[in-house]
């Protein structure tokens, strides 16, 4: 019964998402800035690309790393970096590594994060009421690019964002109900 009822909520949740897209983005955006965030809304993937570029040209980053989303492949950040001769590096663990080569490749992938200018990472979800972005531990995606570079991009989608923590927790319960722990 609690599954069935969570299910329903989950359902009326995504519609929710869907039928207020403009709305939930409009206060993401209006909350992170007050959060101190400096947000860009760009309609397509070559703006968001030219976006990032432009911060590069700003900050002028030496290395930059980020992470396997796939948002980030379909941009085609890396060719844009390296047209600008900033080096780049996708930080990834392999999850089928043994323990101890996964513990070796962890330090060396943390010191690659330490020494970073920038981290560019996609979003699993974004929360409008506090302005936030959601980045779940997944096999092979390191969230220390979001952590400890000084500057972090977050490419979000409209469709990612979400009114409040309360709809994140009846959708994670949700993928956890049905096994998905991505």
């Amino acid at each position: 019964e609690k599954t069935g009822l969570i299910e329903t909520k989950s359902k009326n949740i995504e519609q929710h998402v869907r039928e207020n897209n403009k709305g939930l983005l409009l206060e993401f955006m209006e909350t992170a800035v007050q959060a101190g965030w400096k947000m860009a809304h760009v309609k397509t993937r070559e703006e968001a690309t030219q976006y990032i570029i432009s911060i590069t040209q700003t900050i002028k980053p030496k290395t930059v790393i980020r992470s396997n989303h796939s948002i980030l492949k379909t941009i085609e950040i890396d060719q844009a970096l390296s047209n600008q001769g900033i080096s780049s590096k996708i930080l990834t663990l392999e999850p089928e590594l043994d323990t101890g080569k996964q513990n070796a490749e962890r330090a060396i992938l943390r010191q690659h994060a330490i020494k970073a200018d920038m981290g560019i990472t996609g979003v699993d979800y974004a929360i409008a009421e506090t302005g936030s972005c959601v980045l779940l531990a997944k096999p092979g995606t390191s969230r220390l690019v979001s952590l400890l570079p000084p500057v972090h991009i977050a490419v979000v989608l409209s469709n990612q964002i979400l009114p409040s923590l309360d709809e994140l927790f009846i959708l994670r319960s949700k993928n956890f109900l049905r096994g998905n722990f991505d």
